[in-house]
């Protein structure tokens, strides 16, 4: 007896049409999931009193020890959420905690001009051109090239060893040392090498010699 193989088809499912997900889509909440929070209540979570009352930062910092938060410094953020205003990017902020250079403290600011913020850094030994001058950095050159360190360097200047190798390499003060860097160009490259990679003898034995501790000394004391 042959079954009606057209009427069979019809009723059964067709191989090649997908049965319909009747499940609910999407990513439901879960029950102990956190609302998303807002600018400032990250903000506030990331900063804790202390036993002076400031406000300290504990979040993220970049390299020179101001806190990070949202693509800019904590401090600005602070700023414009504890006075409600919107800065503007000429306008600077500065610290001015009575307890010291303290730049994790988000509550003693005000707004101040970019000089002022330039000195400021300036005073910290942040930046060059406010505590060096043209005769300083060519005094500079000289002393790297007879071999005197960063950190008698420093301590004669007061400023950091980066500021002293931003006048060797000729970003700071560049024409005024030009003449200078030229003339000991072997050795402020051999002395800018680190000591594991300067290799035995220096290229340079005629020339001049790292000062004794006396002679940097004497050095110091007719600056």
């Amino acid at each position: 007896m042959k079954t009606n193989t057209r009427a069979q088809a019809l009723q059964a499912p067709s191989a090649h049409i997908k049965r319909l997900d009747l499940r609910p889509t999407g990513r439901r909440a879960h029950p102990s999931r956190k609302p998303r929070q807002t600018l400032e209540q990250r903000y506030h979570a990331k900063i804790k009193p202390d036993a002076n009352g400031c406000l300290i930062w504990t979040g993220a910092k970049d390299m020179s020890g101001y806190g990070s938060f949202n693509g800019t410094m904590a401090h600005r953020v602070g700023y414009e959420l504890r006075h409600g205003v919107k800065l503007l990017p000429h306008q600077s902020v500065m610290h001015e905690c009575p307890h010291g250079d303290n730049k994790a403290c988000q509550l003693h600011t005000r707004l101040g001009t970019q000089h002022e913020n330039m000195k400021q850094a300036a005073d910290a030994g942040l930046l060059v051109r406010f505590k060096l001058n043209p005769t300083k950095a060519q005094e500079i050159v000289r002393l790297w090239a007879q071999g005197v360190s960063h950190a008698e360097l420093e301590k004669r200047y007061g400023v950091k060893a980066q500021s002293i190798q931003q006048v060797v390499k000729g970003e700071s003060y560049r024409k005024h040392t030009a003449e200078l860097r030229e003339e000991f160009k072997e050795e402020l490259a051999w002395f800018s090498q680190p000591k594991n990679k300067r290799g035995g003898a220096k290229p340079f034995p005629g020339r001049a010699k790292a000062p004794s501790r006396v002679q940097h000394q004497q050095l110091e004391a007719t600056a």
